[in-house]
């Protein structure tokens, strides 16, 4: 490599520990949308088989609109509580990994 000096390593380090986090950030978004998205899709499968199943006299006794705003107020509260909490735990492993990722790096490079 022309121009390679000893040198250069911890320019190398920052820009490679850089392009992991680019890469790591764009797959923990497309896995942190397709993980919400199933278990969104799940519970609400969930839920409206439960209310499939549940007895003509019961269906019968309870008002349309309190099944619906039951049904559609949990299932929003969940699918507005579950991202972010999800998020923000993700979040904190991930600066845990890359704290003690950067720290042995720059142990190692400082031992070369």
């Amino acid at each position: 490599m022309t121009g390679y000096t000893h040198a250069s390593t911890p320019l190398l380090l920052v820009v490679g520990a850089a392009g992991g986090v680019f890469l790591f950030t764009a797959i923990q978004g497309f896995s942190f949308a397709g993980f919400t998205l199933k278990a969104s899709r799940r519970l609400h499968d969930r839920v409206f088989a439960s209310v499939l199943r549940a007895t003509s006299s019961w269906l019968d006794t309870q008002p349309t609109g309190r099944i619906l705003a039951r049904f559609t107020g949990d299932l929003d509260t969940v699918d507005s509580q579950l991202p972010a909490n999800l998020e923000q735990a993700l979040e904190y492993q991930f600066q845990v990994s890359a704290t003690t990722g950067m720290h042995a790096v720059l142990a190692w490079a400082g031992a070369c």
